[in-house]
């Protein structure tokens, strides 16, 4: 795949979604501490005396704020790759398409929460969360494009 082709849309029942949630977590660990280190380098301003040392701290500082923003979108799409979406980095929210009654839903779930607990439809977002226990459990897996 290519760097600007699209990750194929992936639709995976609650218990496929629940299996991704080992790498997914590990991944959104990693995320988010590059997500910090981040932030901190855009912080940094340099006043050397000499311009020379201002230079030479401004390149390699962005020479790190790049090798670190390469490696944190590699972990988005190694995320998206496991069929999961981040919808908030910092609190470590993350959906999962998933398939209820034909109708597209999201699996909802939260770094913190043992489990997938809830879901919501794709206009409410998180406020609109509501039990899994509510889904209708008839699920039908799509075949991605490429099987």
């Amino acid at each position: 795949m290519g760097p600007l082709e699209p990750v194929p849309k992936r639709y995976l029942s609650l218990e496929e979604a629940r299996a991704t949630l080992p790498g997914v977590q590990r991944h959104l660990l990693r995320l988010q501490e590059l997500h910090r280190d981040l932030g901190v380098l855009r912080g940094l301003a340099f006043e050397f005396p000499d311009p020379w040392e201002n230079h030479a701290a401004q390149v390699r500082a962005s020479r790190e704020m790049h090798r670190k923003a390469a490696e944190y979108y590699g972990e988005l799409e190694a995320i998206l790759e496991l069929g999961a979406m981040v919808k908030d980095i910092p609190r470590g929210l993350i959906d999962f398409y998933s398939l209820d009654g034909g109708q597209e839903v999201l699996l909802c779930w939260m770094q913190g929460e043992e489990d997938i607990g809830f879901f919501h439809d794709l206009e409410r977002g998180f406020a609109g969360r509501q039990p899994v226990s509510l889904l209708k459990g008839d699920f039908l897996p799509r075949r991605r494009e490429n099987e």
